[in-house]
């Protein structure tokens, strides 16, 4: 990261600021003014707006780690949803705009009646409105967090809370209005931050290149993804990159396939949670239709395109290793006094992101060891057995570890050298962050990680600001306090928007 690189990421910071700071006045006329923004959004801001949404900091990683476990069809976990979303799209997203809800608990009530209905509708904002909000916003900081430490030399939590702080003070200031406008423009970001990487990685791969075929080897990325997966040995290249899982999938049978398509998506299906506020707050139900629309074609089809290819390179990259780990090296020495000693090496295996400890018995003390180019000493300890602690490596695979102690006559030394020690990416979501720091050159750097802290702020400023107007419209204004001053509700409304950042702070700690 250089100078260029965080000077983007503060310009982004200094707009979001900029735009809740624009919007305050507005937001504070009501609450159909700070959680639905008076119902004048035009479709392609709102659509816009629920693609950015369902974009946080953990979605690109996610979609990593899902093509190294399942290869490109294991994303039909999340594609299945697409059913879901037309469904919405063609039954369901004129009515949301119709029903003059701003929240979908509110529904409840007007379909059904009595006393049991405004039950429903409290039970519904608080498990959605604080247990399932406030655990999304916890494993998005999570996500942040990994993120974090590939870029910063900063605690990563200070990055988070530092993101947290900003989203919520522009959501507080400008409420909803606030919230659509930075996502406009968090979505602009995070697909040419994505496209962009894409375009790198797989240029630097020798362009996508064809898959080896009985004729011949293979060329540019397809020919080094077949390698890659015939050296792993568990699957096939057919396995990685169809598009529907084979039938013979190692990871996806067809009854689990079956199963994603005809009941995986049911409860998606009328539409939820942040996407119906943002149908509801359409100028029209044409309007409210486009947005549903557009959101199911930019979300399942076009946006996770460029973070797969990304996926299969860094299969390249981080080759998953063949075989299992066999938790510990061994080796037997004889001494210059005739005795034998039994050396161990545990786990044989470190991440090739964060590094990590060996665990070493049998040696003496005063030794180094020696892993794939980093030098570190030998670390006794009070249980008698000695630690290595190796910082992050630039490369996975196999790799030689060198233990080299003084020995005796004095001046002399003993080397013992321990073949076979795994250095391979234990998380595999990390392959993406890593991705970006080997392919991008300064000043883009800092572009896909503006893309990506804009990614979790967008996520964080939808949450927090939806979470609250269950909290407000569907138990304060409800069940408490039910005639007020609009300006009452408003400021209600931003206490709690700093009440649900700051219990998704504390779920993180526990996530």
């Amino acid at each position: 990261m250089g100078f260029w690189d965080f000077a983007l990421i503060g310009l982004y910071l200094v707009f979001a600021v900029a735009v809740g700071s624009f919007f305050t006045r507005k937001a504070g006329r009501g609450i159909e003014s700070f959680f639905v923004g008076d119902r004048r959004l035009p479709w392609w801001i709102a659509g816009t707006s629920m693609v950015a949404t369902t974009f946080a900091a953990d979605t690109p990683l996610a979609v990593t780690g899902i093509v190294a476990s399942d290869g490109i069809s294991g994303n039909w976990i999340w594609w299945c949803w697409a059913i879901a979303h037309l469904v919405s799209t063609f039954f369901f997203a004129r009515l949301w705009q119709r029903s003059g809800v701003i929240t979908d608990a509110e529904i409840t009530e007007l379909r059904y009646a009595g006393r049991a209905a405004a039950v429903l509708r409290g039970v519904k904002a608080v498990y959605f409105g604080l247990f399932i909000n406030c655990l999304t916003m916890a494993w998005v900081m999570a996500a942040m967090i990994k993120i974090a430490r590939a870029f910063f030399d900063i605690e990563p939590g200070w990055i988070v809370a530092g993101c947290v702080l900003v989203s919520v003070l522009y959501t507080t200031l400008g409420g909803f209005r606030s919230v659509v406008v930075t996502d406009l423009v968090q979505f602009s970001l995070g697909m040419v931050g994505a496209i962009v990487l894409a375009l790198l990685v797989v240029g630097q791969m020798g362009e996508m290149g064809s898959a080896p075929t009985g004729n011949g080897a293979g060329s540019g990325l397809l020919g080094k993804l077949a390698v890659a997966v015939e050296v792993e040995g568990r699957r096939t290249l057919d396995d990685v990159l169809d598009f529907v899982p084979p039938k013979d999938h190692p990871t996806i049978p067809p009854i689990y396939f079956a199963v994603l398509l005809t009941v995986g998506w049911w409860r998606y299906a009328e539409g939820n949670g942040y996407l119906v506020q943002r149908m509801a707050a359409c100028r029209d139900e044409g309007h409210a239709q486009g947005a549903s629309l557009w959101f199911s074609v930019a979300h399942n089809a076009l946006r996770p395109w460029p973070w797969i290819l990304v996926a299969l390179a860094a299969l390249v990259v981080y080759p998953q290793l063949p075989g299992l780990a066999a938790g510990e090296l061994q080796k037997s020495v004889v001494d210059t006094d005739g005795g034998e000693r039994q050396l161990t090496v545990s786990p044989d295996r470190i991440d090739v992101a964060t590094g990590g400890e060996l665990r070493l018995k049998g040696f003496p003390t005063g030794c180094q060891a020696t892993l794939a180019g980093q030098t570190v000493p030998v670390v006794p300890q009070d249980s008698g057995e000695q630690k290595v602690k190796f910082a992050s490596f630039t490369d996975s695979g196999l790799f030689e570890l060198l233990i080299r102690c003084l020995g005796s006559p004095p001046g002399a030394q003993e080397e013992i050298l321990f073949p076979g020690v795994r250095i391979e990416l234990t998380d595999r979501e990390m392959a993406y962050p890593l991705m970006m720091g080997r392919a991008l050159p300064t000043g883009v750097l800092g572009l896909v990680v503006a893309s990506l802290l804009a990614a979790f702020m967008s996520t964080i400023d939808t949450h927090t600001n939806w979470g609250a107007s269950y909290l407000v419209q569907d138990l304060y204004s409800r069940f408490l306090v039910t005639k007020a001053d609009p300006r009452h509700y408003v400021l209600v409304s931003r206490v709690c928007v700093v009440l649900m950042a700051a219990l998704a702070g504390l779920a993180s700690l526990f996530i």
